[in-house]
């Protein structure tokens, strides 16, 4: 089973941890839990993951889950490396993902219940070392706000900063946050810009409904607290906070209650899945996909899961980035292009500075 140490991190192995591990920081209290994983197969506790289209649920398994201090997981990370992860650009599929925007628009146009999609792109991009991506992690969390996330093995992984808990539990009750609407933060009074968009907070108020309508299911004592603007770095988002009582204990259920929020598959959110796999997109990984799934902890008092998102995915030839944008009525093709690209920009810029 599953255990927290308290121990430094000079007793975990760092290149076992390289080989197979995971990271994943409690949006709750910013604690940020490591470990190498693989040793249990059967476990039923511990680092998780769940695919975007809900088609399984996996224990990573890992025995000494490590309690550690960010700066502390810097420093141990810089000693290892004297080179960090750079790469080059090879491709993306921008040319496709404008024409995903163009059909969603139309699907949502023609339905009586279909309302909001979310459409993503994808790049990739050639390592120009063999240095592993976490030693890069102090300048991605550094350029981004969020919580960080991660899982790795057979040189292929998936690391990344999430804006977005799917769901987090701070003693005895629990939370989740709507997250929808975009806008830079380049711009001059971007809060009070994306205030007043009616695309952005109409996308926002979808986000909303939809989590409160899929926790009737579940919870008890639902509270919607006041939307505010969150600044992410580069980018900004609308957001609100939800707070819940959530009884039955059992993590898996609350993932594929919650999971894919309006904010990253579309609403009605199960009505979704069947325009998504018409898209472009849904070609490059299928049923596969990770992009927007989830990524957790699960242990007793202890739970919570990350929406996968602002992140790079790769395997030992390449690496991928993915970004997405919510599409509904009003939505311009070509605002929805610059959305992506300033989303893919904010990580491709870390990655790309040497």
């Amino acid at each position: 089973m599953s255990t927290i140490v308290k121990k430094e991190l000079k007793f975990l192995d760092f290149h076992e941890f390289l080989a197979s591990g995971f990271i994943m920081q409690n949006p709750a209290n910013l604690k940020v839990y490591i470990g190498i994983t693989g040793g249990h197969t059967n476990s039923t506790l511990g680092p998780f993951r769940s695919p975007f289209f809900q088609n399984g649920f996996e224990y990573f398994g890992a025995s000494d889950i490590f309690e550690v201090d960010l700066n502390q997981l810097y420093l141990w990370i810089d000693e290892y490396f004297k080179e960090s992860t750079q790469i080059i650009k090879e491709s993306d599929s921008d040319l496709d993902f404008a024409d995903d925007v163009a059909d969603c628009l139309k699907w949502i146009n023609s339905s009586d219940t279909l309302t909001k999609l979310v459409s993503v792109t994808t790049a990739t991009y050639q390592f120009k070392n063999s240095s592993h991506p976490i030693s890069k992690l102090k300048k991605l969390t550094q350029n981004l706000n969020g919580f960080i996330y991660g899982h790795w093995n057979d040189e292929q992984g998936i690391l990344g900063v999430s804006p977005e808990p799917l769901f987090y539990q701070d003693e005895q009750r629990y939370y989740t946050l709507a997250l929808a609407g975009t806008i830079s933060t380049d711009k001059n009074d971007f809060d009070k810009i994306i205030l007043e968009d009616s695309k952005e907070i109409t996308e926002h108020q979808f986000v909303i409904k939809d989590i409160q309508n899929k926790l009737l299911q579940v919870a008890n004592k639902i509270s919607v607290h006041p939307t505010e603007v969150y600044n992410f770095g580069p980018i900004a988002h609308l957001r609100t906070l939800i707070e819940f009582d959530y009884t039955m204990g059992d993590c898996a259920n609350l993932v594929n209650i919650l999971g894919p929020t309006a904010a990253l598959g579309g609403y009605p959110s199960k009505l979704c899945f069947e325009y998504l796999r018409k898209t472009k997109y849904y070609q490059i990984e299928k049923e596969n996909r990770y992009f927007g799934g989830v990524y957790g902890l699960d242990l007793p008092g202890l739970s919570f899961g990350l929406v996968g998102i602002r992140n790079i995915i790769w395997n030992k030839d390449k690496l991928s980035i993915h970004s997405g944008s919510g599409i509904v009525q009003g939505s311009i093709v070509q605002n929805e292009c610059d959305e992506v690209y300033k989303k893919r920009k904010s990580i491709e810029d870390i990655f790309i500075d040497e």
